[in-house]
């Protein structure tokens, strides 16, 4: 096994080792808001740990693998990272705990750094073209950087942390520095994130084969669940007065990304991705639409009924039920005349067929004759065409 595989064996077995120290943390700890945010962790995390083994174990000479159990492993850390404060906030005259107060105080960004680095790798496994290493370069190091300044921020730590003494004391006039570098590294950290996913991006366009678009096609599939968490976000505000089946979409994402990555990089022929996209992003179209018109439909019926009232929600409801069925349908169509334009064109030419077939205007054998609705000329289909011999399909 190569050097990268290796790598990967070896950090998922430290998440193992982490997450069983989680365990016992979370017995000594006994804390229950904490302990159900480290399940949660391990939930989220260990999908991408095992496949990411898979993966490193099939190709150990992509760094693809390795990067996979990285996203898992950061989930598990974090959430051991808050049994382990709560353990530590209670000895606020250890220099450890003290220092360790500090740093944890901006390590959240770390969260996001394998999966940005996945995107700018992905599928190969190589940084190509300098400006992806240059943003793999600065997710290295903005993170750490980042991380030491709020650490230096003599403000009160965020709980569990609320007693524990700073570590280091910073001058006066050394402060509004300080603030302004944190301050502004937050829009560069948000930049290379978007950099890493527009490199999917550009990568997709500049593919020149077939199995190098459809892998990208499985990622990016993946990734779609992530604005799904937004949505599912707005339904429970919307709903149940709170976030909380966000959690749904978070658990989603957890599995879609690492197995849509696993995928595509071992049998991104498994299954027809363009009609998965096509599915996805009409779904989630609809969605949106239909959300904004119940949050429209509950405010204006709500100015009459009353703001929680169940005439407001019916009213709701009702234009969301009649609005669904042709609305699913032409944002179907215009999906696959949109990303897919010489789909939606052999289809479109097909249904007019089977049309004027059913009115006796024409007949299965003028398929081949059929005229291309994606542009003038004609569209042949050579399976259409008619056997040597009797006629008969064999």
């Amino acid at each position: 096994m190569a050097t990268r595989g290796l790598f990967a064996v070896a950090a998922a077995v430290l998440t193992s080792v982490l997450a069983a120290a989680g365990v016992i943390l979370a017995v000594l700890g006994g804390d229950g808001g904490a302990t159900t945010a480290f399940a949660i962790g391990v939930a989220f995390g260990l999908p991408s740990v095992v496949l990411g083994v898979v993966v490193a174990v099939r190709r150990p000479d992509s760094v693809v693998g390795l990067l996979l159990v990285l996203v898992g492993a950061t989930a598990v850390w974090l959430t051991v990272g808050e049994l382990c404060g709560l353990l530590l906030a209670r000895r606020t005259d250890l220099a450890f705990a003290q220092w360790y107060a500090a740093l944890s105080q901006g390590d959240w960004m770390f969260l996001y750094v394998p999966a940005a680095l996945l995107m700018l790798v992905f599928p190969d496994g190589r940084l190509s073209g300098r400006r992806r290493r240059w943003a793999a370069a600065g997710l290295l190091a903005v993170p750490p950087l980042f991380m030491l300044i709020a650490a230096l921020d003599p403000a009160p730590f965020r709980p569990p942390f609320e007693a524990m003494p700073h570590p280091v004391r910073v001058p006066e006039p050394c402060l509004p520095v300080l603030r302004a570098v944190a301050f502004a590294l937050l829009p560069v950290f948000l930049g290379l994130l978007i950099a890493s996913a527009a490199a999917v991006v550009v990568r997709y366009r500049r593919a020149a084969d077939e199995a190098r678009r459809a892998q990208l096609k499985w990622f990016a599939l993946g990734a779609a669940f992530l604005p799904l968490t937004l949505l599912l976000c707005w339904a429970g505000y919307l709903f149940l007065g709170g976030p909380e089946p966000a959690v749904v979409g978070l658990a989603a994402a957890a599995l879609a990304i690492p197995a849509a990555t696993t995928i595509a990089i071992l049998r991104h022929d498994l299954y027809d991705i363009d009609r998965a996209i096509s599915t996805a992003v009409t779904y989630g179209l609809v969605t949106t639409i239909l959300l904004g018109f119940y949050t429209a439909a509950s405010f204006v019926a709500g100015l009459g009924a009353g703001r929680s009232s169940p005439v407001a929600a019916a009213a709701a409801t009702a234009v969301c039920a009649a609005a669904l069925s042709p609305l699913r349908t032409r944002l179907q169509r215009w999906v696959d005349g949109r990303f897919y334009p010489a789909r939606q064109a052999a289809l479109t030419t097909v249904q007019g067929l089977r049309g004027r077939m059913h009115a006796g205007q024409a007949r299965p054998e003028q398929l081949e004759r059929a005229p291309s609705a994606r542009r003038p000329g004609k569209c042949r289909f050579p399976m259409a065409r008619r056997p040597p011999g009797n006629g008969v399909h064999t």
